[in-house]
């Protein structure tokens, strides 16, 4: 269940992979095309939003949503889907990061259900 509500973000033009990845950075699901090492990818999500949380909170005494890392060659979307797992995408550049994330809202719920 959880490898096919991933598989959803595939189909949208320029998306790599997605992943799933645990409280402390191991991968618990992915799809797509993954050339790189997921659980190194894995461990720098998990702390990236946590020291983005971080600041966050400080800058603006807010909930951070959503980081995104731009790259050379593409773009990295990561969000918490709840206290123990984020949601990573994939993407190459010049992807409409829009329509991501409005996919990302849309089917929140399920990922979230299927953890």
């Amino acid at each position: 269940m959880l490898k096919q509500a991933l598989k959803k973000f595939l189909i949208l033009e320029g998306v790599l992979a997605a992943c799933v990845v645990e409280d402390g950075g191991t991968v618990l699901e992915k799809a797509g095309r993954v050339t790189m090492d997921l659980e190194e990818l894995g461990q720098r999500v998990h702390q990236g939003l946590i020291a983005s949380s971080s600041m966050a909170y400080e800058l603006s005494r807010d909930e951070l949503t959503m980081i995104f890392v731009e790259l050379k060659e593409g773009t990295l979307l990561a969000t918490s889907l709840d206290d123990d797992h984020i949601l990573a995408i994939m993407t190459k550049n010049n992807t409409n990061i829009g329509r991501i994330r409005y996919e990302l809202k849309k089917n929140r719920d399920t990922i979230t259900a299927a953890l």
